[in-house]
């Protein structure tokens, strides 16, 4: 069975536990391996729609306020990420985000040839939509074909 990259954000953490346990700092494992995966999880956020790309397609008026509401909610998410109570789940989130859309890709959750990209910050603060998928039309088997096929062979 292939290894999945999903190890590397633990064996990451679990380096970085170790190593903090070795230079003798105090060490809180679970904090350690979730801030360790959390900063691997951020690493992974290169793949991302950049709304500069529908300037020639939307309103500029509709980008301005799509901007500013998008100043405005990320003050929020901001401060969320730096309170106590809602700080991890912010943190096991993205973790749980990085995973599966690396894993769709990697190993092929949803078939062969489908890309993943994150969406830009409006989409994920204001529709909630993380990602999104593309399929390849010319290496993706349409599912009512395949059903046509299969009815026709029970008749014939």
């Amino acid at each position: 069975m292939e290894r999945v990259r999903a190890d590397q954000h633990f064996r990451v953490a679990q380096e970085v536990a170790i190593q903090k346990g070795k230079e003798g700092k105090e060490l809180e494992s679970d904090q350690v391996v979730l801030e360790a995966a959390y900063k691997k999880a951020l690493q992974t956020e290169t793949d991302v729609i950049d709304p500069k790309d529908f300037e020639d397609i939307v309103d500029p008026n509709i980008m301005r306020a799509h901007a500013q509401e998008v100043a405005y909610l990320r003050g929020i998410f901001d401060r969320q990420k730096e309170h106590p109570e809602t700080a991890e789940v912010h943190m096991l989130g993205k973790i749980l985000e990085a995973i599966v859309i690396e894993q769709i890709e990697l190993n092929e959750w949803l078939g062969a040839n489908v890309n993943t990209q994150q969406t830009c910050e409006f989409d994920d603060y204001c529709n909630g939509i993380d990602f999104v998928t593309e399929f390849n039309q010319q290496d993706t088997l349409d599912l009512r074909s395949m059903r046509h096929m299969e009815n026709s062979k029970r008749f014939n």
